[in-house]
């Protein structure tokens, strides 16, 4: 069971951690190394701008959210999503990418976008 292991590992390693793997991902191979600090920022950009967008999207991440459902369910879940946009990922394993939200918390990260959207799809009182 190849990716029940690659959660697992994934899981053990903290945050920050998992932002410098992903960052290592973006970045690839590299004749001078990045500073891990560099590597992190970048990867916290790219979830923050491009991740976001992708997951916080789906109608049935965001049902999931609502949901007391187990860690692997939850990252199961969120890479099959990612399976579809994955020309978004970059080079990011979906396992990886879905472990990180997992990690932040599935409502946590995408709050902010589930705010615009719901302040966009408000229902107007044109009672006046």
């Amino acid at each position: 069971m190849e990716n029940a292991d690659e959660i697992a590992r994934l899981l053990s390693l903290s945050q920050d951690e998992i932002y410098l793997e992903i960052g290592r991902q973006l970045t690839g191979r590299e004749a001078f190394p990045t500073p891990p600090v560099h590597l992190i920022a970048r990867a916290r950009r790219w979830a923050t701008e491009r991740l976001a967008q992708a997951v916080c999207s789906s109608d049935k991440l965001k049902v999931l959210s609502r949901q007391d459902v187990p860690t692997q369910e939850v990252i199961l879940s969120i890479s099959a999503v990612l399976d579809v946009v994955s020309h978004v990922l970059g080079g990011v394993p979906a396992l990886t990418a879905a472990v990180l939200i997992a990690r932040v918390g599935l409502h946590n990260f995408c709050a902010v976008i589930w705010a615009a959207q719901e302040s966009h799809i408000a229902p107007k009182d044109d009672s006046r």
